[in-house]
């Protein structure tokens, strides 16, 4: 079993400011030796690099599924509780950071404000790691009618 685990990021404008404090966390100390404000270390970096072994999002989804129909999800409910409860739990999995928004007015076609050509410094985690860009045009109206369909009775 391969799972994919990761960080969903929406913004409105996606600039290189904005990227920079979803991937590294907001700008909200100050530096000793300069005196200027940067980043607290606590973004999306710091959420992948220390998530559990087995993800957090696997126990959820697996009461989920014991609560809505156990029976015809028996099959994954074993499947996930054999790898929860593994002595040496060795799930294989990537991470997917996904960083959804409007393009900033500035943006040229095709440039990406994460690396891609291999893995950030910053990302220390032994998991396979893929990250996507989605550029949108007025994507706010995508965006809220994906949430609302979310909560539909």
């Amino acid at each position: 079993m391969r799972v994919i685990v990761g960080e969903a990021k929406w913004r409105t404008s996606l600039t290189d400011s904005a990227v920079a404090a979803l991937l590294h966390g907001d700008k909200d100390v100050t530096c000793p030796t300069s005196g200027k404000k940067i980043h607290n270390g606590k973004g999306i970096w710091f959420e992948v690099n220390r998530d559990s072994v087995v993800p957090k999002g696997l126990r959820q989804l697996q009461r989920l599924l014991e609560l809505r129909d156990p029976v015809n999800h028996a099959n994954a409910i074993a499947s996930m509780d054999a790898a929860i409860t593994a002595a040496t739990p060795t799930l294989a999995r990537t991470n997917l950071v996904l960083i959804a928004g409007n393009g900033a007015k500035t943006r040229k076609k095709l440039s990406v404000l994460v690396p891609w050509e291999q893995a950030p410094s910053e990302y220390k985690s032994a998991h396979d790691l893929q990250v996507v860009e989605l550029i949108l045009d007025g994507g706010e109206a995508l965006i809220d009618g994906l949430y609302s369909s979310l909560w539909k009775a």
